[in-house]
C-alpha cells in the first residue's frame, strides 16, 4: 500500500497592515496589494477546480482593531442555502459552500476561534478549546461577514476583531492560523486549505497543521 506523501512545512505568512484603517473594511485598492496564498486539498493535492477555473485564493490585512481576510473561490456549481439567516449564527453551515478563518488567541494554536462565512454573508463562529471534544458554540467573535457571486467564483470577507481573541495586536504578534473551503456537493465536494493537513479523511480541525502568522 502506497504511502501518502509526506506533508510541507508549516508555512509562515507575514500580514501587512492596513495603509488606511478605519471602520469601513479594506478596499479593492487595498486589498490589491496584498499578497495572495493559493488553497489546495486537505491532503497537500492541487485543487482540482484549478486548471480550468483559476486558483482559489486567500488575502489577509490587519489594523489595530482586527484581522481581515478576503477569500476567492472557484467553482463549478455552487452550493448555498438562502433560506439562513444574516443576523445570527448558522450552525450547520458548514455542509454548504464556506471559507472559514481559523485563529489562535495567542502564539500556541488551542485554543482558536473559527468563523464562517457564506457567499451570501451568513455565519458562524465558535472557540474551540479542544477540536471537535470542548468548544464554546454560544462564543460571539464580533465578526462580519460579506459574500459576492460572480461568474465561476465567490467572495468571502471575514473581519475578525482581536477582542474576541485576546489582547489587541501589534507589529511583531504571532498566531496560528489556517484558511479553508468547503465547496460543492456530493462526490464533487472540495476541501481546500492553506496548510494541508493530511488527515485520511478531510479534517480540517488539526492545530498541530496551523500555519504561523506575523504581523508586520
Amino acid at each position: 500500500m502506497r504511502s501518502a506523501p509526506p506533508l510541507p512545512p508549516l508555512p509562515l505568512v507575514e500580514c501587512q497592515r492596513r495603509a488606511s484603517p478605519g471602520p469601513a473594511p479594506p478596499d479593492d485598492g487595498e486589498w490589491g496589494a496584498a499578497a495572495a496564498f493559493a488553497l489546495a486539498q486537505w491532503s497537500g493535492a492541487p485543487d482540482p477546480l484549478a486548471e480550468t477555473l483559476g486558483p482559489s485564493t486567500f488575502r489577509l490585512l490587519w489594523d489595530p482593531t482586527a484581522l481581515h481576510l478576503r477569500v476567492e473561490v472557484a467553482f463549478a456549481t455552487l452550493h448555498v442555502d438562502p433560506t439562513r439567516s444574516t443576523s445570527d449564527k448558522s450552525h450547520g453551515l458548514w455542509d454548504f459552500d464556506v471559507a472559514e478563518l481559523f485563529l489562535s488567541r495567542g502564539p500556541e494554536p488551542l485554543p482558536y476561534g473559527e468563523v464562517e462565512g457564506s457567499p451570501l454573508g451568513q455565519y458562524l463562529d465558535y472557540l474551540i478549546l479542544a477540536p471537535r471534544t470542548d468548544l464554546d458554540r454560544t462564543w460571539r467573535s464580533g465578526a462580519s461577514v460579506r459574500g459576492a457571486r460572480g461568474e465561476g467564483r465567490f467572495t468571502v470577507e471575514i473581519d475578525l476583531p482581536w477582542g474576541g481573541l485576546g489582547p489587541a495586536a501589534a507589529a511583531g504578534t504571532t498566531r496560528r492560523f489556517n484558511v479553508l473551503v468547503a465547496q460543492g456537493r456530493g462526490a464533487q465536494r472540495r476541501h481546500l486549505c492553506f496548510s494541508p493537513t493530511g488527515t485520511p479523511q478531510p479534517d480540517f480541525h488539526v492545530p498541530a497543521r496551523f500555519a504561523h502568522l506575523v504581523l508586520r
